[in-house]
């Protein structure tokens, strides 16, 4: 059955509205909704990360802070490796610094 056929005999209009504006309006609110998620996922995150800092540092958890302390240490000063003869660290932002030049020597 021919459209045009259809239309003339019940005198229907199409509406001439193309999918393009549609598809656009569509796109948009998905991105939206996409976009609401992303912050609303990371601003949990940052009170989640918060409430854990606060329940660590207020409910005591000596061994949590013990181990973050050590850590910082680590990254942040040269010094031997325990338990390794001739091997030593030296802080992250240096080592980050002598891979830069060295990749920019070869």
């Amino acid at each position: 059955m021919d459209v045009s056929h259809v239309q003339d005999e019940f005198e229907v209009q199409g509406e001439g509205l193309s999918a393009g504006p549609v598809i656009g309006v569509v796109l948009a609110i998905a991105a939206m909704v996409m976009m609401a998620t992303v912050l609303t996922v990371n601003i949990t995150n940052m009170k989640f990360q918060d409430a854990r800092i606060n329940s660590t540092s207020f409910s005591g958890y000596p061994l949590l802070e013990d181990t973050r302390s050590a850590a910082a240490v680590m990254l942040s000063e040269s010094g031997a490796v325990a338990g390794e003869d001739g091997v030593y660290r030296i802080p992250i932002g240096t080592a980050m610094q002598l891979v830069v030049e060295d990749a920019a020597s070869n």
